[in-house]
């Protein structure tokens, strides 16, 4: 009488959907470990970008005279906006907050603000000014999502020259 092998086979389909079990839920968790990573990637980049925004909306609220820069004196370097105290120029938090159900995606939450000083840095120049300019993206420093960026940029303002541009060279007039 030959011994019946029923059991073996059952075993064998068991180890192997086992092992497709095991492989899958590897996958699954790859896969949502791979998905985070690109929403926080994509989170950073949006708070580059509105980084950048906000210190281009600093230069042009200079330019524009929207704000004035005559009254303020050196000091140390301040930690953004909730760090400058006095003797800076602050602009924001600019919030489109969560209350009007716009989501993330569609420019909601925390967009960006400014602090414009003037550093007091021995051998910094008289008419140089720091913007540091934080973008944001998520609703809240306790979300789930969220990401900040800070851009620093320094800016000379003087008097515009008058008359033609001169040539480094030494001739002037009209080029």
């Amino acid at each position: 009488m030959k011994p019946r092998a029923d059991g073996y086979v059952l075993i064998f389909v068991l180890l192997v959907l086992l092992a497709l079990t095991v492989a899958a839920a590897g996958y699954f968790s790859m896969t949502a470990r791979g998905q985070r990573a690109s929403q926080d990637l994509l989170a950073q980049e949006v708070a580059v970008g509105r980084a950048q925004m906000a210190a281009e909306q600093a230069v042009l609220d200079v330019r524009a005279g929207v704000v004035s820069l005559t009254d303020l004196t050196p000091r140390t370097e301040p930690d953004g906006v909730a760090g400058c105290g006095g003797n800076c120029i602050t602009r924001g938090p600019i919030d489109n907050g969560s209350d009007a159900g716009v989501g993330l995606s569609e420019g909601g939450g925390l967009q960006w603000e400014y602090a414009i000083y003037k550093s007091d840095q021995i051998g910094t120049p008289l008419q140089r000014y720091t913007i540091q300019a934080t973008g944001y993206y998520g609703f809240r420093q306790t979300s789930v999502t969220y990401a900040t960026a800070r851009v620093e940029v320094e800016m000379d303002v003087g008097s515009a020259a008058s008359g033609p541009p001169t040539d480094p060279n030494g001739a002037s007039g009209a080029m």
